[in-house]
């Protein structure tokens, strides 16, 4: 199928140039769910995959938690254009050995129209 001269339920809108439109697509299915290599392997077929991005201040915060054994967020930290804020972040919720059983997580407050700084840094 390939897409003609407008799009579809928008009349006079011009549409891209004979493309085929996608038979896959992968939405957000919740961050740590649609993560980079489904999006990436669902892209490399030709089609369209998302990464969610819902939720993601905490689960920062709780693989920080669990020791972030694969160093992902740590690297990510460490290009972050603020160090101030993710050496700050690092050092609230970073346990190189992770949580004992049983010990819950450390909370970030919910987001609310007017957050504290802390809570605002960890959201960007």
């Amino acid at each position: 199928m390939t897409i003609g001269t407008t799009r579809p339920g928008v009349p006079g809108a011009p549409a891209p140039a004979s493309r085929p439109l996608p038979r896959i697509i992968q939405g957000g299915m919740g961050v740590g769910v649609s993560d980079w290599r489904l999006a990436n392997a669902v892209a490399r077929l030709g089609e369209l995959g998302v990464v969610s991005g819902t939720a993601i201040d905490a689960v920062l915060v709780r693989r920080l938690q669990l020791g972030d054994p694969d160093g992902h967020m740590r690297r990510a930290m460490a290009r972050f254009p603020i160090p101030g804020v993710a050496s700050a972040i690092l050092e609230r919720f970073f346990r190189p050995e992770g949580l004992a059983p049983g010990q819950p997580f450390a909370a970030i407050s919910l987001p609310t129209q007017r957050m504290s700084l802390a809570r605002e840094q960890i959201t960007v």
